[in-house]
């Protein structure tokens, strides 16, 4: 007991940081608790909050009179808002019902609630979604609270200064956007997107993705149509969209459902219309920062637009339509970048993200995610009489299409119809398979067949062999994680596929580059021009697909007379005297080891593939897979791929019930 007294006086006469330090010590020791209870009553004041913590904040007043303000006998609709965020059911949970408690008190426990979740700053947010009328009142209360502020500011002084700028920008972006890549201008006709452009729909399913091409049990009856049909989903157009109150929006789309094309026609669409601005930009130009993207947009000539710009994203003015999520470089981790751009700038501005669903992942929570429908016969019928103008040749071209599935399915994807529609206009019969079609398209478009002589302009030297060139680098380049190829990169893929036939009647790779993108089109300089150009990409990443399939098909060769090398290849072996060497079975597996890592990278390329192989070589492309183990990649090969057997697909279905099966039994120890 003495020994509490002394400490007990110690203490009376120490500094309060002692007694900081001393409560603690004391609180700690065991054994003698009436008397640490005597001695702690002694204490002063502050060393008892030491170590019972610090209390918590009051609930501010003037944030529960606001929620009140806002929601006047409609506090439903914030308990339903709250409901629909990630974060929000952990707050109400545990809360009154709002309709059987008095407003003030239910606002108030819903305010402390979040003080106490930390979620005071995404209540804010939400609040300024529910009522954009009223964010000058919200910002008010959260500067109180020592929170941001995002209220748009006040428009620049000089007004007149602000509208001039706007119409050079919109200019620009017109004359950026409206123009089809070279590649679609056939006999020196001038086509603008709003020629051929047609309205497409949009479902917000919440099964959309679990239709599509990304869901593994569906993949080998997989239709195109199916990732539009989702059980529950709303059809809504791309301006419903825009007009929506809400911000953040993922849309997903197969390749050549139009993607691209919709986000470009949405841009020019707003640029006819006062109020906020569009802007258009790639994922990967994005991810690299967003000055940088938006100067790259601007270009150099008025440098001010730049400014004006950041302004006009700053004051919450601005619709973001970003393309190619699924094309950025995944080393620079877009999603994780657009989500931080989401959080700064989407509260008032409107982010519409575009992506492939083969392995997609949400950017965040706080996006709404959309899917892109088929076309629907009208919609075929306006696209295809776009191209072609003749609505008889329209009508029967479209007949034929949709006698068997897998056309219905050619005429059901933009892309794919475009292609058909340019064949057709350039006097070419329509194929039944996509590899043939694409082939036709690239004839009617490089080579220009059909095309008058005075129209066609300069044309590309030895288009066969250039496009050989092409394929064999698209293949060597296809596994790098950026759909844009670098200038050097480009170059040596290009050196190592010329071999001892050189360069004839090119001068070199980067003559043969420059002939490509001048009198083509199939490749697109970063920059617009050759001079200066960083890297280079194909107008649609099909062709770049389709190209790499062709060379790695012809790599692998022609199926038809070998009966006896089949089997042993399929096994991985290679037979003497007609299988694959060695140096085509390295390509292989290659391309199998990186599809590993990343089987939607790669499907596409040997879905194509299988379908140049020719009678059998699918089959044993099929199984080559199949024994690599990859169940990702195979199911997703089977569910695209033009020429499998029925007994292989028949296989492939028995193999997917069973490693269901397999997976769902405990493991045996």
């Amino acid at each position: 007991m003495d020994l509490w007294l002394w400490i007990e006086d110690f203490a009376s006469k120490s500094a309060p940081n002692f007694l900081v330090a001393l409560a603690a010590l004391v609180v700690a020791l065991v054994g003698l608790p009436l008397i640490v209870l005597h001695t702690w009553r002694e204490f002063r004041p502050q060393a008892r909050a030491a170590v019972a913590g610090p209390a918590a904040p009051p609930v501010s007043d003037a944030l529960v009179k606001l929620l009140q303000a806002l929601f006047p006998n409609t506090l439903w609709e914030l308990a339903q808002a709250l409901q629909r965020t990630p974060w929000g059911p952990s707050v109400v949970q545990g809360l009154p019902p709002h309709d059987k408690t008095a407003p003030a008190d239910w606002c108030h426990q819903l305010a402390e609630r979040a003080q106490a979740k930390n979620s005071l700053r995404a209540l804010l947010d939400l609040l300024r979604q529910l009522r954009e009328g009223q964010i000058a009142e919200i910002d008010a209360v959260a500067g109180s609270l020592g929170l941001p502020t995002q209220a748009p500011l006040a428009p620049p002084a000089d007004e007149a200064a602000r509208v001039d700028l706007r119409k050079a920008y919109i200019l620009r972006l017109n004359n950026c956007l409206r123009s089809l890549p070279d590649l679609f201008q056939p006999g020196g006709q001038s086509v603008k997107v709003e020629d051929v452009y047609v309205e497409l729909t949009l479902t917000d399913g919440p099964d959309a993705l679990d239709e599509g091409p990304d869901a593994l049990k569906g993949g080998t009856s997989r239709h195109m149509g199916r990732i539009g049909r989702a059980r529950g989903g709303d059809r809504r157009t791309m301006k419903e969209v825009l007009d929506d109150p809400h911000r953040l929006w993922t849309l997903l789309g197969d390749p050549g459902s139009g993607k691209t094309t919709l986000l470009r026609h949405a841009a020019l669409s707003l640029c006819q219309q006062p109020g906020r601005v569009p802007v258009y930009v790639t994922a990967t130009a994005l991810v690299e920062g967003v000055e940088r993207a938006l100067a790259k947009l601007v270009g150099k000539e008025r440098p001010e637009l730049l400014d004006w710009l950041l302004g006009e994203l700053g004051h919450g003015r601005v619709i973001l339509l970003i393309d190619g999520l699924d094309e950025a470089d995944p080393r620079l981790d877009p999603r994780e970048r657009l989500r931080v751009l989401s959080e700064r700038y989407g509260v008032n501005n409107t982010f519409v993200v575009a992506s492939r669903p083969i392995n997609f992942k949400p950017i965040a929570p706080t996006f709404q995610q959309l899917a892109l429908c088929p076309l629907d016969e009208k919609a075929q019928e306006r696209l295809l009489t776009g191209w072609l103008g003749d609505e008889a040749r329209v009508a029967g071209a479209l007949e034929r299409l949709r006698r068997t599935p897998r056309l219905r399915r050619l005429a059901e994807s933009p892309l794919l119809l475009t292609l058909a529609g340019l064949v057709l206009r350039e006097g070419g019969e329509l194929p039944t398979r996509r590899a043939d079609l694409y082939d036709r398209a690239l004839g009617a478009l490089l080579i220009k067949e059909h095309t008058a002589q005075t129209e066609r302009g300069p044309c590309l030297r030895s288009p066969e062999r250039a496009l050989a060139l092409l394929g064999g680098a698209a293949l060597r380049l296809h596994g790098a994680e950026a759909d844009v190829y670098p200038h050097d990169a480009l170059i040596a893929a290009l050196r190592g596929e010329a071999g001892w036939r050189g360069w004839r009647p090119w001068d070199g790779p980067e003559a043969f580059v420059a002939e490509v993108a001048e009198r083509t089109g199939l490749l697109i300089p970063d920059t617009g021009k050759l001079d200066g150009a960083r890297a280079f990409l194909f107008p649609h990443r099909t062709f770049r697909e389709h190209l790499a399939a062709t060379a790695l098909a012809k790599g692998l060769g022609r199926w038809g007379g070998w009966a006896g090398g089949l089997r042993a290849w399929a096994g991985g072996g290679v037979v003497a005297g007609g299988a694959l060497d060695q140096r085509r079975e390295a390509v292989l597996a290659r391309v199998l080891g990186e599809a590993k890592a990343r089987p939607e990278r790669w499907a596409e390329v040997l879905a194509l593939t299988c379908g140049r192989l020719g009678p059998g070589g699918a089959d044993a492309l099929v199984q080559r897979i199949t024994k690599e183990g990859n169940t990702a990649l195979l199911l997703r090969v089977v569910a695209d791929a033009e020429g499998i057997s029925a007994e292989t697909v028949r296989g492939t279905l028995k193999l997917e019930r069973g490693g269901r099966r397999s997976s769902s039994k405990p493991a045996r120890r």
